[in-house]
């Protein structure tokens, strides 16, 4: 009995240390009228009021390099957009009040990216998008 009390909490940490260990980067904000989703291959954020961080992760499929298509629109406020494909943290563009952007990252051959939202204060009615695209 001794044994079994000391070996489940020795693996419930492992897990929770294993699984903590999975993404670099986390999301943390407060958010009205919120509506995200997050695949492999797209990312979406659509806000009425958005205030903090959100993390997406994206992969390239094995042995192919894609490029992911972005765009974003901002009624309010400021956000910057970063990624990270394993070489560190670097801006791709940035939104501030009315404005709207589109554009394209090229991603090399198996390679997860993380895309990473930040606000600075509060924004209003928003929206980004992200879409990995693989070639054929």
């Amino acid at each position: 009995m001794k044994k079994r009390s000391v070996v489940l909490p020795a693996v419930l940490l492992m897990i929770m240390l294993l699984s903590g260990c999975a993404s670099p980067y986390s999301s943390k904000y407060s958010a009205i009228g919120f509506v995200h989703s997050n695949t492999s291959e797209k990312a979406y954020m659509s806000f009425y009021r958005f205030e903090g961080r959100m993390a997406f992760e994206l992969s390239a499929e094995s042995g192919s390099p894609g490029r992911i298509d972005y765009s974003g629109r901002l009624e309010k406020g400021s956000i910057r957009v970063f990624y990270d494909a394993g070489d560190g943290k670097k801006e791709l563009f940035s939104l501030k009040s009315g404005e709207e952007k589109t554009g394209t990252l090229d991603v090399p051959e198996d390679r997860t990216v993380y895309i990473i939202t930040e606000t600075d204060g509060r924004c209003e009615n928003g929206d980004l998008c992200f879409d990995m695209v693989q070639p054929l």
